[in-house]
């Protein structure tokens, strides 16, 4: 018999399989596009879980409670911005104020001799290990350094820099300082500013030690060629930053200040001359990032809202389905997205505002909500930010209900996740019906090529049978 698996099949058998397989393979066809279509609806869910999470989180946001309320948000106007730079968190304090800078705040600053750099005086008289203490704030921290016999003085005082900077924990720094093309000296620096991180020094190696002889311990204020300070407080507050807020004086030992106005930070940048006008500055509310927060809100929910609606309809013209068409989960959720945003809220006050249309904000016939009345809703800003923040972030507070209710859709194995879980264990149902299938009609396929392969040779044996017949008539005619 004919073996039509060996070779290329005849376009006879080709054509022979098509008529006695077409319904078989048409049920594969048939189940194939079924799991084709679970695919689109798999990417369906994700895509509607993106967008949901993504309001979920801008709900969670507008809802804000306090100081983390985006109605809370704040502006600064400030006159000078080389004097003074004021950021203002949400819930900070509104209002006016004029601040005069006499003095920013310094870190305590010593100097040492200068020295000639290719000279070696410091290395003559103190070779060899080395230890000091430097006491900031009432602790002690002992620095240990090893000095190079024969060291240039160039060399001796990066060593000593070297050492204070490796000491663990001290807040002071070191540089060593080439101050002339000849010449260097050594700088010790606190690492915060104000009379409270003042430095104070102790040799501990012997009588007149190391930074005794280098001047770095001089009482005296630094110059040209001697150490002392450079920065130091003498009684008066020197290191501390002083200015005038309001007219009322002020010292503090930052120029990071936190604790003045309530929610805003107050950096000090440079003094002023005692000629230059006040830095005014002015803290009020920002209605255009609590516009751009609003928005925000709203663009993620018309685009939840839109796709959602697409997704569920049924075209009653051409009653074309979407692909949720029909599953009561998602046309519910369609449904209530609307509901949750138009309905009233329970306000503390029954006389403040208890609808987004009260607010400038209204919907359209086709569901989608803009914000229609810009200045309703700015004045309330300005006015009443906390009754805003109330229709939002309440229990039945506008925020919270989307929450509430995309919550339910969103979470760890939720509405959409189960949802997903469903089509993924029906695609795998298919996926058994396919290889049951093919296997099917593999054996089919084989059976056919059989019998094709049988009628081939009856026809074969026929025609040999015919042709002999003709020969025998032939040879008796």
């Amino acid at each position: 018999m004919i073996d039509f698996n060996a070779g290329v099949r005849s376009a006879e058998l080709v054509e022979f399989l098509d008529l006695f397989m077409s319904r078989a393979r048409q049920k594969v066809t048939d189940v194939q596009k079924q799991k084709d279509d679970l695919g689109v609806r798999t990417a369906v869910f994700n895509d509607l879980q993106s967008k949901l999470k993504d309001l979920k989180r801008k709900a969670e946001t507008i809802a804000g409670i306090g100081s983390l309320s985006p109605f809370q948000a704040k502006q600064v106007a400030n006159s000078d911005e080389s004097v003074l730079r004021v950021t203002a968190t949400n819930g900070a304090e509104t209002g006016a104020h004029q601040i005069s800078v006499q003095q920013v705040a310094k870190p305590h600053t010593v100097l040492s001799d200068q020295y000639t750099r290719d000279g070696n005086e410091l290395s003559t008289s103190f070779s060899g290990a080395q230890t000091f203490t430097i006491i900031v704030d009432g602790v002690g921290h002992a620095v240990n350094v090893d000095i190079t016999a024969g060291a240039t003085n160039d060399v001796v005082l990066d060593e000593i820099a070297q050492a204070i900077n490796a000491t663990d924990d001290l807040p002071a720094s070191a540089s060593r300082i080439r101050d002339t093309d000849g010449t260097a000296r050594l700088t010790i620096n606190s690492a915060e500013t104000g009379g409270a991180n003042s430095m104070s020094f102790v040799d501990t190696s012997f009588f007149l030690g190391m930074l005794s002889q280098m001047g770095v311990m001089n009482g005296t204020e630094a110059d040209a060629t001697t150490g002392g300070y450079v920065y130091a407080d003498l009684g008066g507050g020197e290191l501390d930053a002083k200015f005038t807020l309001d007219g009322i004086a002020i010292q503090r030992g930052s120029n990071s200040l936190t604790d003045i106005i309530g929610g805003a930070t107050i950096d000090i940048l440079r003094a002023q001359e005692p000629t230059e006008a006040p830095t005014a500055i002015d803290i009020s509310a920002d209605t255009e990032a609590v516009k751009a927060s609003v928005q925000e809100f709203l663009d993620s929910y018309n685009d939840s809202y839109a796709y959602l609606q697409e997704k569920v309809r049924i075209d009653q013209t051409t009653y074309e389905r979407g692909d949720l068409a029909g599953d009561f989960s998602y046309k519910s959720l369609w449904l209530s997205m609307r509901s949750t945003l138009a309905n009233s809220v329970t306000m503390t006050d029954p006389e403040d505002p208890t609808s987004l249309g009260l607010i400038g904000i209204t919907a359209g016939r086709d569901g989608v909500f803009t914000i229609t009345d810009e200045t309703k809703l700015f004045e309330m800003v300005v006015n009443d930010p906390e009754m805003l923040a109330e229709m939002f972030n309440d229990t039945t507070g506008i925020g919270s209900r989307v929450d509430a209710l995309i919550d339910r859709y969103v979470s760890t194995d939720g509405i959409i996740d189960s949802s997903k879980d469903s089509v993924e264990s029906r695609k795998a149902s298919f996926d058994r019906r396919l290889d049951s299938l093919e296997r099917q009609n593999k054996t089919l396929e084989n059976r056919l090529i059989q019998q094709f392969g049988a009628l081939q040779e009856a026809r074969n044996l026929t025609a040999a049978f015919q042709a002999t017949l003709g020969s025998i008539g032939g040879f008796l005619g």
